[in-house]
């Protein structure tokens, strides 16, 4: 240390290049009312020592090829495992359920000495579903009501549920399958809460458990309308939890009898529940097993003193499928050539149209708007006897998307003619 201009402080400090060894001499100006003192003289060590004697080298031969077992292999997709095979006969794995989209899938070998590098590769998933023969992003029912057509709702819990501090909604807090839950239109508004598509969205609310007073868990059904599958069915959604602290649970059942029991219906998720993120997800199975059947398909919520499972933007996929109307069997042929109608009606943005012809016969289906104006033919071609359907989503031939408003569909098939009106509202 050294004392300059006032205070003590270091030579590295005044200037970090002064890293030297110095010869230090002190410097009296004023003797007076000072004392010498003699500095005490700088020891000179050594920086290292050694001793003779005999150095010890110890080695550890590495692992070699032959020396570690073969114990499995361990399945990444975009960093995260996703799966583990104990059984280093098995070289193939099954990613089921995927949302089309871009991947990075790595395997690694598992030895008894470690686990390799990973290898990787790049996959596209780009699966083309059929033809859309119901759907529902539930933005043309009433904000919170419990009770909405073409669906069935089942609150087989029949308990009271959870509902949102300091928010306000009509319904909260009492029995319910599923309701209509509109974030925007809550008190006050819930901002941080957005819907896959649109302003609304089906919500299924925790059942209270019996310990404080309700009957839960969840036992909560929403159910499709009567449908009549094609060939290459399909069933697509897009489902989350609300928080990632209480993960929601749900199955996916279909039945074929003809009137809707619970306990009819087979599952084709995969095991006891599906676990549900907190953020979108999509969710497409498979329904080829029921292809050409009547079918009802239900979402079950199966939530444990959760919080709240929201479902979004839900279809159908069947080629030849549609919905079953009143007093119809799809099993009989069609007696007559009919221009059925389209549902949804109002609609945003697609909307599926059925139809029926008794004999086969060419058929043209054109959507036309409030001038008369051709705006998009959608079927121009021989149909075999039979019911159909076909979707429109709200593409012009122009390949445009049209604006909101009245829109009239026109069928001709031989000497029948029929035209409808529908409502697209965005």
């Amino acid at each position: 240390m050294m004392y300059f201009q006032g205070s003590w402080t270091t030579l590295t400090n005044l200037s970090p290049s002064l890293t030297y060894n110095w010869l230090i001499q002190t410097f009296v100006a004023d003797g007076s009312t000072m004392k010498a003192v003699e500095l005490t003289p700088i020891v000179e060590h050594k920086a290292i020592t050694y001793a003779q004697g005999p150095l010890e080298v110890l080695y550890k031969e590495p692992a070699r090829q032959s020396d570690r077992a073969l114990a499995g292999f361990k399945v990444y997709r975009d960093g995260a495992l996703i799966g583990t095979i104990n059984d280093p006969s098995v070289t193939t794995y099954s990613d089921m359920d995927l949302p089309n989209g871009d991947y990075v899938y790595g395997v690694t070998a598992v030895y008894t000495t470690g686990e390799s590098v990973p290898a990787t590769v790049n996959v596209t998933v780009n699966v083309q579903l059929a033809e859309i023969i119901f759907q529902d992003g539930f933005e043309t029912y009433d904000n919170f009501v419990n009770l909405f057509a073409p669906w069935t709702l089942l609150d087989v819990d029949q308990s009271t549920t959870y509902g949102f501090s300091g928010v306000d909604f009509p319904g909260s807090g009492g029995p319910m399958a599923y309701i209509i839950f509109n974030p925007s239109a809550t008190t006050p508004p819930i901002t941080s809460l957005t819907p896959h598509g649109g302003d609304k969205m089906a919500a299924c609310f925790a059942a209270i458990l019996p310990a404080d007073g309700g009957s839960g868990p969840n036992n909560d059904w929403m159910i499709t309308p009567h449908l009549h599958l094609g060939t290459n069915s399909a069933v697509k959604f897009y489902a989350r939890s609300h928080m990632s602290q209480y993960i929601e649970r749900f199955r996916v059942g279909v039945s074929m009898l003809p009137n809707i029991i619970p306990q009819g219906f087979q599952y084709v998720s995969p095991g006891d529940y599906v676990e549900v993120p907190a953020g979108w997800t999509e969710y497409v199975y498979d329904l080829s097993t029921y292809d050409n059947q009547n079918v009802w398909i239900g979402i079950r919520c199966v939530s444990n003193d959760a919080f709240v499972f929201y479902v979004d933007d839900f279809s159908v996929h069947s080629d030849g499928g549609y919905i079953i109307t009143a007093n119809e069997d799809p099993s009989i042929p069609a007696l007559v050539t009919e221009l059925k109608g389209n549902y949804p009606n109002p609609f945003n943005p697609r909307t599926t149209i059925s139809y029926s012809v008794k004999d086969a016969t060419p058929v043209t289906i054109g959507i036309y708007n409030v001038k008369g104006q051709l705006v998009k033919t959608l079927v121009n071609e021989d149909k075999a006897a039979g019911n159909h359907s076909i979707t429109w989503d709200g593409i012009d031939d122009n390949n445009q998307p049209v604006s909101s408003g009245v829109y009239f569909y026109k069928m001709l098939a031989g000497k029948y003619s029929s035209t409808r009106k529908m409502i697209l509202m965005k």
